[in-house]
Order: C-alpha cells, then structure tokens, then sequence
C-alpha cells in the first residue's frame, strides 16, 4: 500500500516530465519542419526569380519598358495565380510591372527592406547579381512573404527583379502537424503510464507484501506468516526470509534465556556492579548496587553516575581512569571510600571498557564491595588492642621496676638472681612488643594517616642515621654496614622519624639472619619509572619463594626456633609494611642467589 501510494505521488512529476520532454521534442521537431519548408521555397523563390529576370532582360532588349508594361498586364497578369508576386522594377524603384497591382497606383519601391539592402550592397561588374532574401510582413498584401531580389542590365539602365511568395499557408501545416503529432503523444503517452502503472504494481505487488511482512520481524513478530510467491527470484528471497526468521527467533529465544540467567547472577551477587558509558551515564546496575548507594534501578538507568551518588573520591578516581585508561582485567583501578551520607565504607575496582553494542565508545565498569562491617571490625580490634597494650604497660613497668630492683639486693641468693634476671628479661621483651603493637596501632588509625608530618630531605643523610644506630649490633656480631648513595644526596619527601624505623628494623633483621663475619649492603638509587628505590641485602640462609609473601603478616615466623633466640618480637616487618604503605610505595623481596634482598620502592613526590 505505501509502495502503490509512493507511485500514486510520483506518477505526476513522472507526467509533467515526459510531457515537457516531449513538448520539447514536438517544438524542435516543428522548427526543423518549419526550416526545412521555408528552404525549399527560398530555393524555388530563387529559381522563379532568376528566371523571371532573364525572360524580362531578353524582353527589354528588344522592346520599350511600355510594351512590356502593357504585355504583363493584358496577356501575364490573368494566367498568374495569387501564390507567386512577381515585380519589375527600375534601379531607383519605380514599379514598372507588378503581376498583383496595377503600376500606375504603386508607389516607388526603393525603401522596400529588401530592395534597400540590395541597392546598398556592391556587386562584382563581371560577375551576375545573387539573390538576396528576406521574409517580412507585407503592409500592401497585409500577410507574411518571402522577397527575392535579383538585378540584370537591359542595355545601360539597371533592373531589380523582385519575387515573392505568402508563408502563411506553411505556418498552418506546421500548426496542423503539431496539433496531430501532439495529440497522437498524449494519448500514447497516457496508454504507456497506464500499462507501465499495471506492469508495476504486478511486479511490485509481492514485494510490498514481502516488505510488510520483514517489517514485523524486524519488529520482533517472528510468528509472522510470510506471503507466497509463485515466481522468479521472489520465491527464493521469500524462502531464505523465512528460514533467516527461524534462525533469529532461536536466537532471541537463546538471547533472551541468557539474559535472564545473567540478571538473576548479577542480581544475586553481593558486590555492587555498575557498567556507564563513555558521558558517565549508568547503562546497567544491579539490585546490590542500587541498594549500597542508596537509589533505583530504573530511576538510575541513563543518568550520570556523578549525580546519583555525589563522592569526591569516586570523582577523582574517574578522571584518572579517562585520562589514562585501562583495560587489563587483573589491574584495575581501585580505590577506598567512604559514603558522605551513611558514612558506609566501600572499595571501588574500576575497569575501562568497550560499551557492548555501542562503536569506538568506551565505558567503566564499577565493581562495588561493602566494606563496612570489615571496616567497623578493624577499629574495633586496633582500638582492643590499643587499649590493652595500655592496660598492660602499666603493671608490665612496675614488674620491670621491681626486677630491677630486685636485681640490685645483694642479699639474694644465686638462684633468686638468675630468677630474677629472666624475669626482667622477659619483662623487657614483653615491653618491646607492646611498643610495637603500639607502633602498629598508630600506623593503622586514620590519625595517624592524616597527621604524620612528611619534609623534603636527603633520604641518604636518614639512613645513615639508622645505619650508624645499627652499628654497635653489626660490631657486636662482627658485621659491616656497606652503604651506596646513587641519588648524589637528593631531596624526598617522607617522614623522617618513620622512615628511620623502617632502615633500623630492615638492617636489624638483616643482622639478626645473617652469619657472623658477614657484610650488609644498603643502596639507594633513582629508578627511570620515577621511583627511588632502597635495598637491604645480607647474605644470610634467605627466605624461601613461598614464604615470601607472608614474611610481612605479623608474628609470622620463617624459622620460629631461630627467631625466638634472636629476640624478635615477629611484628618489625609489619610496621616496614605499614610505614611504606602509609607514603604509597610498596616493599617486597626480590629474587637472590644467595641471602635475602628487601626492597622499599616510594614516590619521589
């Protein structure tokens, strides 16, 4: 019905452009004939004319002017018909001879257009006089002619021999044919459209329903039944539709199947999945992520995520993502926050990813994981532990007050005073692990990581303090302390006071794992991915591969037998951890041949 209607609205400019073609063609056609006619009358105009001027040359050489005046009008002029003029004159136009007039009532001819425009040319003397042409109106015959002019020499006076011929009767032949040749057009124009009409909608009558029919299958309605086509290649285009609809209404029935198993898996997962497009705006979000950050799944869908939940946080860690992007799988860009309103904590992994369906548009996917209660646990333990180290410290002091005091009784007997002696030796080292339970503590309070001061110096000047107060426990053991600066003293931002923690327990565990004899070397050095590095290396019995990463849990022990004679308190790792941590670098344990090789790796801003 659209295609018929299409057609029905294309049939008149159709109509107005044949017709005009063909009017086109009818004019030109016309004037070719016109041309053509008035040719061949010129030509025989011509002839007449010629001939007319050698019958008058060889009259008036042997008669006067009057006797050939007197022939033309009493034996020439009632044999001529009115389809030829034929007209005599003298050089200066007076008429002598005129086969339609009486030349006595003429006037002279010689301001005639065409009589003028043969006077004023200039003619060869040994050469005949040309016809000159001319088609005017004619005031004395009151109609369209064509004049001939001629000249010829009777003696020594000059004659002009005008001929003409009416074109009007040309004209109406012209006219007739172009009526009847315009007239047959129309009609064999009007029978082609009708046929052509017929044919078309012949043709075009299975494809419209063809086209109906793909429209609701596009449309999603597979069960629609296809029209039957009993011709031509319809019949196979009809075929391959109905078996390319089969195939995609198995596949959205697959499709929509998967679909449904994906949503009933994300909607049961306990993290937050959020995927937006290449503007921010949420292009999907389940039920979890809904539920964390406080709104609807389809009030949320096709808005920016930025305006749904309002957190600088996720902010900033979204514009790093654009300007950098990312799409490895096992690195994503992660980060830590906390909800403004509910003051709920959160991890965020985000990852830069190709928007399904969508060309050359990258998106995120935001995997959300509700950290709270693991948060709230976390300060419940490090304030239980805080306050319990407090609580010990104080009878712990007075217990290593009267040990002391003990120790200096001289009263005692040998016996009491080695008692005595372990007891205020193992008060002291309950005393250090309390200290760095403490130091512990106080790393992982948020105080402590929005407070502790940070100053721009030499990292080389503080671990040569922390070396030079690891220097009595490498001579004690007979050790060497090797330290190499490949930074030429250059300035870092760090905690000083922190820092030196973490260069005293590195080189102390060093020392504490390493033979006697041995040296440690302590290098510092300026990485090209903008780092600066430092390492402890001993040459000691090393940490096995698997223990390697566990070496920094608290009181994790590779060997226990070993550690517990070396009086360490299991927890000097844990605070280098925490202390790197706390200025964004990493520390961990490089592969070595020999010994063990601990490197802390910090930002130089």
């Amino acid at each position: 019905m659209h295609t018929q209607q299409r057609l029905l609205s294309f049939l008149p400019v159709l109509l107005i452009g044949v017709l005009s073609f063909l009017l086109f063609a009818f004019l030109w056609e016309s004037h070719t004939i016109e041309s053509v006619c008035l040719e061949r009358i010129r030509h025989e105009t011509e002839l007449q004319t010629r001939m007319s001027a050698m019958l008058a040359e060889h009259f008036l050489r042997t008669e006067p002017e009057e006797q050939l005046a007197r022939f033309a009008s009493t034996t020439l002029a009632p044999v001529c018909d009115r389809s030829t003029r034929i007209t005599l004159m003298r050089n200066d136009g007076t008429v002598l001879v005129d086969s339609w007039e009486e030349n006595q009532s003429m006037p002279s001819h010689r301001n005639r257009p065409e009589v003028a425009d043969f006077l004023a040319r200039t003619f060869p003397p040994d050469q005949p006089y040309p016809c000159l042409t001319l088609t005017r109106y004619s005031t004395t015959t009151r109609q369209k002619m064509l004049y001939c002019v001629t000249g010829f020499y009777a003696g020594e006076q000059r004659y002009l021999m005008r001929t003409a011929v009416p074109v009007g009767s040309i004209e109406s032949v012209v006219t007739k044919v172009r009526r009847e040749v315009t007239l047959l057009s129309f009609l064999a124009m009007t029978i082609a459209i009708g046929l052509g009409y017929l044919l078309f909608y012949w043709l075009t009558q299975p494809l419209t329903r063809l086209r109906a029919a793909t429209k609701k299958i596009a449309e999603g309605t597979f069960e629609t039944p296809l029209p039957t086509v009993r011709r031509g290649s319809l019949r196979e285009i009809a075929s391959s539709i109905a078996k390319m609809s089969d195939k995609l209404q198995n596949q959205f029935k697959l499709l929509s199947r998967e679909n449904i198993l994906h949503e009933a898996i994300l909607d049961s997962l306990q993290e937050g999945v959020i995927l937006t497009d290449d503007q921010g705006r949420v292009l999907h979000m389940n039920a979890t992520a809904a539920r964390l950050i406080g709104t609807n799944v389809d009030l949320a869908l096709s808005r920016p995520l930025i305006a749904l939940w309002r957190n600088t946080a996720l902010e900033n860690l979204l514009d790093k993502l654009n300007s950098t992007g990312n799409d490895e799988p096992g690195n994503p860009a992660s980060t830590a926050l906390e909800d403004n309103i509910t003051h709920n904590h959160y991890e965020i992994h985000v990852f830069a990813k190709q928007v399904p369906g969508i060309a050359n548009s990258r998106g995120c996917l935001l995997v959300l994981y509700d950290k709270t209660k693991e948060f709230r646990l976390e300060n419940y333990r490090r304030d239980f532990i805080a306050n319990l180290s407090h609580e010990i410290k104080t009878p712990l002091t007075v217990i290593s007050g009267a040990a002391e005091a003990l120790s200096l009784d001289s009263s005692l007997s040998d016996d009491l005073k080695e008692l005595v002696q372990t007891l205020a030796l193992h008060a002291t080292r309950l005393h250090c692990l309390l200290e760095d339970v403490l130091s512990l503590a106080k790393l992982e309070s948020f105080e402590m990581k929005n407070e502790f001061a940070r100053e721009k110096l030499p990292l080389a000047d503080t671990i040569e303090i922390a070396l030079s107060l690891c220097t009595p426990l490498a001579e004690e053991r007979n050790m060497t302390l090797a330290f190499t600066d490949k930074t030429d003293a250059r300035e870092f931002l760090f905690s000083p006071l922190l820092m030196e923690q973490v260069v005293v327990n590195l080189v102390e565990n060093a020392i504490k794992y390493s033979n006697k004899g041995d040296t440690i070397n302590v290098e510092l050095s300026e990485q090209p991915s903008g780092t600066v590095r430092f390492t402890v290396e001993d040459h000691g019995r090393g940490i096995p591969e698997e223990d390697r990463q566990r070496v920094f849990e608290r009181f994790y022990r590779v060997d226990r037998s070993r550690a517990r004679a070396s009086g360490g308190t299991g927890l000097g790792l844990a605070i280098v951890k925490h202390i790197v941590q706390l200025h964004a670098g990493t520390v961990y344990i490089a592969p070595s041949d020999a010994g063990a090789v601990f490197v802390v790796e910090l930002p130089q801003a």
